[in-house]
């Protein structure tokens, strides 16, 4: 798939073996909402915040990931958006090639 859409804003680990993430803003605020895609595998699902919880969606519309404890209501807070928005391209990512991430990986680097 080739990105042919106007996006936002891009997520790069700077890993070899991880894609560029694109995101396409949905909604600015209340909620918060990202599609999320990448060339090689395309659309991979959504990010949301609203009501002070951050949620990550998948293609089947399945939650694979939750927090609630964001600073942002209905968005995030600008300290808090760049790290929130890897977790959710990691899992997202995760789940597409059906890789289960355990809390080791996530403090390296994400991953």
């Amino acid at each position: 798939m080739s990105i042919d859409f106007e996006y936002n804003r891009t997520i790069d680990f700077g890993l070899e073996d991880k894609p560029i993430f694109y995101l396409e803003e949905t909604c600015g605020a209340c909620p918060e909402s990202w599609n999320v895609y990448t060339e090689e595998d395309g659309y991979l699902g959504y990010l949301y915040v609203r009501h002070g919880s951050y949620t990550v969606w998948d293609t089947g519309d399945n939650q694979v990931y939750c927090n609630r404890d964001i600073k942002g209501d209905g968005l995030f807070e600008y300290d808090e958006r760049e790290h929130y928005m890897k977790i959710g391209c990691a899992k997202l990512y995760n789940t597409y090639k059906d890789k289960q991430m355990t809390s080791e990986d996530y403090f390296n680097e994400y991953w």
